[in-house]
């Protein structure tokens, strides 16, 4: 399989220079297209999949993300991981104390690793923090999410709902209140250039916790 991103408005099905918007292609029938709309319009797209093999017959699942809105900011830097690109967080749901329905996750991250989530009150920047390949966007009393240890799957990706009573800290959890700000960021494991064992990070996420 190969998959193709188009413009609706524009020419469709050509395949590999013919004004796709991007592409993926590999040799295991595993495709993954990014893309991001950087203009200030909404725009139409269309999803081309290509099955070069006219004889073949199988069964393949797709998932769509479509990322927009949400709430926090996004801050820090990521570095690069096995996959080329960066690992981007995100939240959604509402910051209220009194509603408790956020959920943070992170994608683009390397398929079928493990990860889970840190957070703490403070931010900071450490490059290669305990040998990591990426940068710790954290600082002051950072809590894992040791409970929710995910595997990132196929799709590379890993989601928790986050309990803003119940926050994870060196010494326990603790309970979020409102008017602070919480940074949330996502730890993974993953190969490095010279095929050994190493771990890398998302970019970081700040949220300002209402009642």
């Amino acid at each position: 399989l190969d998959i193709f991103l188009y413009d609706a408005a524009g020419p469709c099905g050509g395949g590999f220079g013919t004004g796709e918007l991007a592409s993926g292609f590999t040799q295991n029938d595993n495709e993954r297209i990014i893309w991001s709309n950087t203009g200030s319009v909404a725009r139409n797209v269309i999803l081309h999949v290509d099955v070069f093999d006219n004889g073949s017959c199988n069964n393949y699942d797709m998932e769509v993300e479509i990322a927009g809105g949400g709430i926090g900011t996004n801050y820090c830097l990521a570095a690069p991981n096995s996959t080329g690109v960066v690992g981007l967080i995100s939240a959604t749901g509402t910051t209220s104390l009194g509603q408790n329905d956020m959920r943070i996750s992170a994608k683009q991250l390397p398929p079928n690793s493990f990860g889970f989530f840190l957070n703490s009150r403070m931010q900071g920047f450490v490059p290669n923090a305990g040998g990591s390949e990426g940068n710790l966007c954290l600082s002051g009393s950072i809590g894992r999410f040791n409970s929710q240890i995910l595997n990132t799957g196929g799709g590379g990706r890993i989601a928790i709902s986050v309990d803003l009573a119940a926050l994870p800290q060196p010494m326990g959890v603790i309970s979020a209140t409102a008017g602070e700000t919480w940074h949330f960021q996502a730890w993974h494991r993953d190969v490095s250039a010279s095929g050994t064992t190493t771990s890398n990070f998302s970019n970081g996420i700040r949220v300002v916790i209402t009642n």
